[in-house]
């Protein structure tokens, strides 16, 4: 929860923003406006890089960004989760492509990302088909360098009886975490009709910043130009800035689904 004093701080700010014709809640109104606002200045400071040069500058502004989005999304209470779950699955109608598609690429969330699952329960009620990510790593690679030189590929994710997923625990990352993958037979990136992207922040040129592992600009950067699905960033409201920190050769995101609903990039 946002204290007292934090809260009469967004609203001045807000109210300073409206002074000047600058406050556009759109789709939010009262507090919940005024919240997504300040997120949205408060994440923005680090994101207003057109194009990051190469070397240390550009990765400096990256790593800031980054930091700036995780420490808003560990804020987040666990009933502002679900609801964003729930809106994401509500919203997801709206991408184009959506209605004719049989299948769809997603993730499964790392603590804090916008939760996809409601959208994978629709879709498999639906009788359509599921491609989660999962790392293949070289057993003839170092211990400490498997994480690093893994490759990213898609399995079929199918949902079994009582509602139970064909997912278990398996590539381990270099802090302990075992990341929960799909057990099905791989399948290429480009089988989807859409990708939904897990996104740290993106532009609405459709700039995407990920996590830094790189293992979504690998895939992203072989896509075939035909068939090609069409890629859509998944963050919430407040991580749409202006600009982020983005190289030459990143790969831009066609659309951008927040729990306010989808929109196409317009780069």
């Amino acid at each position: 929860m946002i204290n007292a004093g934090a809260h009469q701080g967004i609203m001045a700010a807000c109210r300073n923003e409206c002074s000047r014709g600058r406050c556009r809640p759109g789709r939010y109104t009262g507090w919940r406006a005024h919240r997504v606002l300040a997120r949205r200045r408060s994440i923005g400071q680090a994101g207003r890089v057109k194009h990051a040069p190469e070397g240390r500058t550009g990765e400096s502004a990256k790593r800031n960004l980054r930091a700036r989005v995780r420490a808003a999304r560990a804020a987040r209470t666990p009933a502002e989760r679900a609801a964003v779950a729930a809106s994401l699955a509500f919203q997801a109608s709206t991408i184009p492509r959506w209605s004719v598609a049989d299948c769809v690429g997603s993730y499964l969330a790392l603590p804090g990302e916008p939760d996809c699952a409601g959208i994978h329960d629709l879709l498999a009620d639906a009788g359509g088909t599921v491609l989660l990510p999962r790392l293949k790593t070289d057993s003839m690679a170092p211990a400490e360098a498997r994480f690093s030189t893994a490759r990213m590929q898609f399995a079929a994710a199918n949902r079994g009886p009582h509602g139970r997923w064909n997912v278990a625990r398996g590539t381990r990352t270099p802090s302990g975490q075992q990341l929960i993958e799909p057990t099905g037979p791989p399948l290429p990136a480009n089988r989807a009709q859409v990708l939904l992207v897990p996104t740290t922040a993106v532009d609405r040129r459709g700039g995407r910043l990920g996590q830094g592992g790189g293992f979504y600009d690998r895939v992203l950067g072989s896509l075939p130009s035909s068939p090609r699905p069409l890629l859509v960033a998944v963050v919430h409201d407040d991580e749409v800035l202006d600009d982020v920190p983005v190289a030459a050769h990143d790969v831009r995101m066609d659309g951008i689904l927040t729990p306010s609903g989808y929109r196409p990039a317009t780069g």
